[in-house]
């Protein structure tokens, strides 16, 4: 059986030179993408 759980879901890539460590506020430019995305993800009706 194939589920359809994933019909809705996109890819967000963030540009980042330090990677992970962008998380840690080594790249402001990092944390403010984050913020972003994860504010449009919580704004999101289920």
């Amino acid at each position: 059986m194939i589920r359809n759980d994933f019909c809705t879901s996109e890819l967000r890539v963030l540009l980042s030179v330090a990677g992970h460590l962008g998380l840690f506020g080594f790249e402001q430019s990092y944390l403010a993408e984050v913020d972003e995305h994860l504010s449009e993800l919580l704004a999101t009706p289920v």
